[in-house]
């Protein structure tokens, strides 16, 4: 997404998150589980390539989903 300030236009990738998946099949040893955390860090290191300015998360149709899942996302513990 190209967004233009008035003064120059910076260039912003765009993650959508509609949940934050993870849960069932990591507490069950599956190691090819969907991880929402996984996925993010995918696309971010994509939006590094790309030279991104900026990165905006999408989560207004985010239903919620894994406590764990969000924990690791943010990095928050």
């Amino acid at each position: 997404m190209e967004v233009n300030d008035g003064r120059s236009t910076r260039h912003i990738g765009v993650i959508t998150l509609p949940a934050l998946s993870g849960f069932c099949r990591r507490n069950q040893g599956d190691k090819d589980f969907k991880s929402a955390t996984r996925d993010v860090s995918r696309l971010l290191d994509e939006l590094k390539k790309d030279k991104v300015d900026g990165v905006l998360v999408d989560l207004r149709n985010n239903g919620g989903g894994s406590l764990s899942e969000a924990i690791e996302l943010t990095g928050c513990s």
